[in-house]
């Protein structure tokens, strides 16, 4: 309708909270152009990247302009906090429309054009098999000023004398600070859904008055406090029999970062991480690791996996030229939950006994609290445990991965340092 605009809008609609709840869901995120670089004879728009080269010669010659992949973006030139690891950072959308970044390496770019194009194609991004060296080349010498750190793991981290917070998707840290991304093999099951709020008003709700519920949100909200008071990692393991209610609560714990459901969502098994401990620690730093079914993983595995996730450094690897490559790292509260206890399950690795420094950094709680509704205090939301974890869960897969930012942001805005933290401890115990 010509003339037609919001404030005509206001006056149609009688019920201006109906016609708010209507624009909402109509506003769409306003996503800015993307910024093509072109250099040389190599020109980038929005059918892709192409090269102009010359047949012939002399009066004979013609120009011919050669396909070379779908178009893409470079976001910035990537290095690591210590100024290794140099490359660009590539941004693109596939065929069906989904976003992809990725971290090109300067040292991928000296190596055979085809395993990179391959890896790249592997996610969406079209190349000619023909002119992959011409990719190639188009990489290593384009020229781009903005600068972008790539970091290894999530949590926190000095970048150009800023203190920040990484995580998959955001950066949460003073305004100003440089761009900062997670490499891909470090990004764990980190989701969000619905608002604060919603998520105060279903878990939250749910947990007050159960002291298990809140201890586990607590552990899982401590996780960013660790490496502001200068403290080591360590979990808790609640151990019980089955219809408990354990899977319950480290399932409301895990809805302050993530889904509070089991896979997919933050929830992992202990017997999933023992193949991939180390990524699964670096990509749950300074945040919180929650392991479901203890049982299922072997004694052994268990035993060297406590250790190592509470000393928080992998195993020393060799590159491919010899050299070491710096270890993963991390600082993580676990959050378990079996049907034993951490001395049970390591002593059935032939008998031993569990060491001290194991019980020390794994402190095992029992799940049932012994008021008659397993690991909850009372019933008031429901006649019944079963129902009250019912409702748990439903409000754990509901609203999700607000709580955990937004604790960190306050962190951030309020200025609190570890003298905070230990005078807050010191003064609990």
């Amino acid at each position: 309708m010509v003339g037609w605009d919001a404030a005509d809008a206001i006056v149609d609609w009688s019920d201006h909270a109906k016609l708010r709840k209507e624009a909402y869901g109509l506003a769409k995120q306003n996503e800015a152009k993307p910024q093509f670089v072109c250099w040389g004879s190599f020109t980038m728009d929005h059918s892709g990247l192409t090269t102009e080269v010359t047949k012939g010669r002399g009066e004979n010659a013609t120009s011919e302009t050669l396909w070379i992949s779908s178009p893409f973006e470079i976001i910035g030139a990537c290095r690591d906090p210590h100024g290794h690891c140099w490359g660009k950072w590539l941004r693109w959308r596939d065929d069906d429309q989904r976003a992809h970044t990725r971290h090109v390496t300067d040292a991928a770019l000296q190596g055979d054009p085809a395993a990179l194009c391959a890896m790249l194609a592997n996610e969406g991004l079209r190349i000619n098999r023909g002119q992959q060296r011409a990719f190639v080349t188009y990489l290593g010498g384009v020229n781009v000023k903005s600068r972008v750190t790539i970091v290894q793991r999530t949590g926190w981290h000095n970048i150009g004398g800023n203190r920040v917070f990484v995580l998959p998707e955001q950066t949460i840290g003073p305004k100003g600070s440089e761009r900062v991304i997670l490499d891909a093999s470090a990004a764990g099951p980190y989701e969000a859904r619905g608002t604060l709020k919603d998520w105060q008003h279903g878990v939250g709700e749910r947990a007050s008055g159960h002291a298990l519920p809140v201890l586990a949100i607590s552990a899982a909200l401590a996780g960013p406090l660790l490496d502001l008071a200068g403290q080591e990692g360590g979990g808790v393991n609640i151990f019980g029999g089955s219809s408990k209610g354990k899977t319950t609560v480290i399932q409301a714990a895990a809805s302050v970062w993530g889904r509070g459901v089991m896979t997919p969502g933050y929830v992992r098994t202990w017997r999933a991480t023992a193949n991939g401990l180390e990524g699964a620690a670096a990509s749950a730093s300074d945040t919180a690791l929650i392991l479901d079914e203890l049982g299922v993983v072997d004694a052994r595995d268990a035993a060297a996996g406590i250790y190592s996730l509470c000393n928080g450094s992998g195993k020393a690897r060799a590159a491919r030229d010899g050299a070491l490559r710096e270890p993963k790292s991390w600082l993580v509260l676990i959050l378990s939950s079996g049907e034993i206890p951490i001395e049970t399950k390591l002593a059935e690795d032939r008998g031993r006994k569990a060491r001290a420094g194991q019980l020390v950094r794994m402190l095992d709680i029992p799940a049932d609290r012994g008021l008659g509704f397993g690991a909850f205090d009372h019933g008031a939301l429901a006649a019944f445990a079963g129902a009250l974890a019912k409702a748990f869960k439903n409000a754990a897969a509901t609203a999700y991965g607000t709580a955990g930012p937004e604790f960190v942001r306050r962190l951030i805005a309020d200025e609190v340092n570890g003298d905070d933290v230990r005078w807050m401890v010191a003064d609990f115990g």
